[in-house]
């Protein structure tokens, strides 16, 4: 079974976003690499954007800031780090798909 990990930094990072936008949704990206025992490593958040849409029961991020700021992320570390998925807040509690 594989581990995902993150610092405590990154954690309180999307924290302080959700709570910043709710009760609208937000979210971003996460970025890092698989090591050798297949564990999932997040050294990096992307955020949502500046023309991110924060809704009540949806959210759409900024795709031409995160794709720049993944671009800058990849060739910064030499292609050490990709993306790895999204996260979203659900502030609302409802069950629906968003």
């Amino acid at each position: 079974m594989a581990n995902i990990w993150i610092k405590q930094k990154l954690i309180d990072e999307i924290l302080a976003d959700i709570e910043d936008y709710s009760p609208l949704e937000t979210g971003g990206a996460f970025f890092g690499y698989h090591s050798k025992s297949s564990d999932v490593v997040i050294t990096h958040l992307i955020p949502a954007g500046p023309n991110a849409k924060h809704k009540r029961y949806s959210f759409e991020p900024d795709q031409e800031f995160q794709l720049k700021l993944m671009e800058e992320l990849y060739y910064e570390k030499n292609a050490s780090v990709s993306y790895l998925g999204d996260w979203h807040s659900h502030p609302t509690n409802v069950s629906n798909l968003s």
